[in-house]
């Protein structure tokens, strides 16, 4: 015989439904307060922003560059508009937005990495290691870098990569680099007849080649270089194109 079932009474049944709409309302409220508050009052205004990442720019540059002074509202903030604005500038290579309520924007930019100045028949352009051409500046100016000469080719532009192949293979290889090897060179000819020739700045040449098997030719470079600081040698130059078997020529 099957059990008999429970009959649920009808004020049971009431006093659950009064209560599903109670809660209802309870959260429609609150939802609707919340939007009042972050909508139409200054509860969410915007009264920080911190910048940070710059090292060649300056914060209140990019605060500016951002445009975020003409926004007030946190929640509405147009954070895809604002990375927008900043990555028009070329020393920006990526930016990301972040909000903290109640009342916190920050901006943290990643600047691109100048490696190199690329001399354009005496008009120096300053890359990154992609070959993207940050600024125009003066040849004077970033004596740490290396200087690549930039042949009979046409001025690049601000904002885009060089487009001579040979230019930004140069650009590759040096960007493969430590930065104590880049540091340690001072010119650059990527129109030599042997490949890529770098000039160090004691004075022998590093005849590198193609940028095939750079980082192997790297390894044997800084083995080489360190030989020749520990031993005081005088060199000619150094033949990197079969990093297997490299030349060094004696001065």
């Amino acid at each position: 015989m099957a059990p008999k079932r429970l009959k649920r009474h009808p004020e049971t049944r009431s006093t659950f439904s009064k209560i599903v709409v109670l809660v209802s309302l309870v959260l429609i409220l609150a939802g609707v307060t919340i939007f009042t508050l972050a909508f139409y009052t200054d509860t969410c205004s915007i009264r920080d922003v911190v910048v940070k990442g710059c090292k060649n720019l300056d914060a209140s540059f990019v605060r500016s560059e951002s445009c975020i002074d003409s926004y007030k509202n946190l929640v509405t903030l147009p954070v895809g508009s604002i990375k927008s604005n900043l990555k028009q500038d070329p020393w920006i290579e990526d930016v990301n937005i972040s909000r903290r309520l109640l009342h916190t924007v920050t901006i943290e930019v990643l600047e691109r990495q100048p490696i190199a100045v690329v001399d354009f028949d005496g008009a120096g352009f300053l890359v990154d290691g992609h070959g993207y051409v940050i600024k125009k500046v003066d040849l004077n100016e970033h004596r740490s870098l290396a200087r690549i000469h930039g042949g009979d080719t046409s001025i690049p532009i601000v904002g885009r990569e060089v487009a001579n192949r040979k230019i930004k293979d140069c650009v590759t290889s040096i960007g493969k680099m430590t930065a104590e090897l880049r540091e340690s060179i001072t010119l650059a000819n990527p129109f030599d007849g042997r490949g890529q020739v770098f000039v160090c700045r004691v004075g022998f040449q590093v005849i590198y080649g193609t940028t095939s098997e750079s980082k192997k030719k790297n390894e044997v470079l800084e083995a080489i270089m360190l030989d020749i600081k520990s031993n005081g040698r005088r060199v000619a130059y150094i033949d990197l194109r079969v990093p297997d078997s490299p030349v060094m020529m004696p001065d």
